[in-house]
């Protein structure tokens, strides 16, 4: 593609060109609106008086000087890290003291075959087989069947 460094420039200048009045036109239609301007009121509404009075109202806005000042009184930031690690130590303590009486789920076997016993004989087990389920399967295939349509 053999295009000259001019044609480019001239390309990208109308390109900025187009932008910006894009641009331009986008907000003139914003300041058409007047968004702070004198809201129109419904004047059969219950609380049109009420909106009216409190839009002539003169009211105090805030200032920068209403800002509290930063506490004075907190924690340093060295002072948590210092706590999370004495938390973190007292936690490896106590784990160190109540390591003997920590108990697990290993060696289970003895309890599954107490329960097991409890439970009953396994009725399912070794009934089912794939030949035996696929003779079900026909079975109910051939039942699902419709019948023949009457000519």
């Amino acid at each position: 593609m053999n295009v000259s460094h001019t044609v480019l420039i001239k390309i990208g200048r109308a390109a900025a060109l187009l932008g910006s009045v894009a641009v331009s036109g986008l907000l003139g239609g914003c300041a058409l609106q007047a968004p702070f301007g004198a809201a129109i009121v419904d004047q059969t509404s219950p609380i049109a008086a009420e909106v009216a009075a409190k839009a002539e109202a003169s009211q105090a806005f805030p200032q920068f000087t209403d800002i509290p000042p930063a506490p004075a009184d907190l924690r340093p930031v060295k002072a948590w890290g210092k706590a999370a690690a004495d938390s973190e130590g007292a936690r490896d303590q106590l784990m160190a003291e109540t390591a003997d009486q920590t108990w697990t789920l290993n060696a289970t076997d003895r309890f599954v075959e107490a329960a097991a016993l409890d439970a009953g004989p396994d009725l399912g087990a070794g009934v089912s087989t794939t030949a035996a389920t696929e003779a079900f399967a026909a079975e109910i295939r051939r039942r699902a069947t419709p019948p023949p349509s009457p000519r």
